[in-house]
C-alpha cells in the first residue's frame, strides 16, 4: 500500500512535467511574460501590446494615435486625452489651426469647428466654419470692417472691439440729411469742420437752425435784447436802434 501511494505521487509528478512542457510548446512565441504575469499575443494594456516577435518580456509602445479609451489616445506610451491630427499629438481644448480646436469627446483622429464668434486673433473671429476674418459679431449679427449700424453713425472696426460699435466721427453725413452726433443721427449744422446740434448758439445772436442753412450760423431777429442797451443787428450784438423782423431760436 506504501508503494502505490509512492508510485501515485512519482506519477503524478511526471503527469505535471509532461503537461508544462506540452503547454510551454504549444505556446512557446505566443505570450510574454512580464513581471510574473504572463500576457496572450495581442493582448494590450495602456498603451503597450504583448507582440513575442518583437519582446517575450516587455510590452510593445502602441503607435502614437492609437485609441486607448473614451476620448483617449496613444502619445509616446502614454495614454492621454486628446487628438492625434496630422501626424500630431495635441492636448483636449489645445487650438490645431485657427478657429479648429482638438475637442476629444467629439473627436479624436479630426480637428472639431470652435464656432462663429470666437476670438482667433487681433481683430479677427471665427466664420461660418471657414476660418479667421476680421469682422465684428454685434447682436448677432456679423459686419466688416466699416460696416455701419442702422443709423449710419456707428461703424465696425475689429481692433478697437469685434463686439461693439465704434462712432463715426461727430458731423458725418447720416439720414435725411442729418449729422452724426455721439453715435446718433442728429438734426444740426456742420460749420466750419465742427458740428453743433439744432439750437446751439454762437454768442447771443447766432444759433444753428437746419431748415434755415445747415452749414452756417442763423442770425437770430434783430431786435433781440442782448444786454444792457443792446439788441442784435445782422447777427452782432450792437447798440440798440432800429429793430428788423428775423428771426428767433
Amino acid at each position: 500500500m506504501h508503494k502505490l501511494e509512492q508510485y501515485k505521487k512519482i506519477f503524478g509528478l511526471l503527469l505535471f512535467l509532461s503537461l508544462s512542457l506540452i503547454s510551454s510548446v504549444l505556446y512557446a512565441g505566443n505570450t510574454c511574460t512580464i513581471g510574473g504575469h504572463v500576457y496572450q499575443s495581442g493582448a494590450a494594456s495602456g498603451c503597450g501590446v504583448c507582440q513575442p516577435s518583437v519582446s517575450a518580456t516587455s510590452l510593445t509602445v502602441l503607435s502614437d494615435g492609437t485609441s486607448c479609451g473614451s476620448g483617449k489616445i496613444c502619445s509616446k506610451g502614454s495614454c492621454m486625452s486628446g487628438c492625434y491630427v496630422g501626424g500630431k499629438f495635441y492636448s483636449s481644448g489645445a487650438t490645431i489651426t485657427p478657429c479648429f480646436t482638438c475637442q476629444p469627446w467629439e473627436s479624436t483622429t479630426l480637428s472639431w469647428y470652435a464656432g462663429d464668434g470666437t476670438s482667433c486673433g487681433k481683430g479677427e473671429l471665427c466664420f461660418a466654419g471657414i476660418g479667421c476674418a476680421e469682422l465684428c459679431y454685434i447682436n448677432g449679427n456679423y459686419y466688416k470692417i466699416g460696416g455701419l449700424s442702422s443709423s449710419g453713425c456707428q461703424s465696425c472696426q475689429p481692433l478697437t472691439s469685434t463686439s461693439a460699435w465704434q462712432n463715426v466721427s461727430n458731423g458725418t453725413l447720416c439720414q435725411s440729411g442729418q449729422y452724426c452726433y455721439n453715435g446718433a443721427c442728429t438734426a444740426g449744422c456742420n460749420i466750419q469742420g465742427r458740428f453743433y446740434p439744432s439750437g446751439s448758439t454762437n454768442g447771443t445772436c447766432q444759433f444753428c437752425d437746419p431748415p434755415s442753412s445747415k452749414i452756417d450760423w442763423t442770425n437770430v431777429s434783430n431786435g433781440i435784447s442782448c444786454g444792457a442797451g443792446k439788441v442784435c443787428k445782422n447777427g452782432s450784438c450792437a447798440d440798440q436802434g432800429i429793430t428788423i423782423a428775423g428771426k428767433h431760436p
